[in-house]
């Protein structure tokens, strides 16, 4: 636990924000994409967009769009769901 405390957690977490807003260039996109995909256990069939070059940065990508119904909402008396971003 004395480790972590001793991490510059802001500054770590500004950084990465930092990197998340960047865009990348766009020959590169669908490689760095489908990398990201494959360490964090992404399915490119569930998104709205196939074209992983439109997606300009991480961010952007993080926060794609799914196709429809990929994902119902459950009707149990309690659920989360996330709100679309207005575009």
């Amino acid at each position: 636990m004395h480790v972590i405390g001793a991490l510059p957690l802001r500054n770590m977490s500004r950084l990465w924000g930092y990197l998340n807003s960047l865009e990348l260039p766009v020959w590169f996109r669908p490689y760095g994409f489908r990398f990201y995909s494959y360490l964090f256990g992404c399915n490119l069939e569930e998104i709205e967009h196939c074209d992983l070059s439109k997606y300009k940065s991480l961010g952007d990508f993080f926060y794609r769009r799914l196709k429809e119904g990929v994902r119902p909402i459950d009707a149990a008396p309690l659920v989360s769901r996330q709100y679309p971003i207005s575009d």
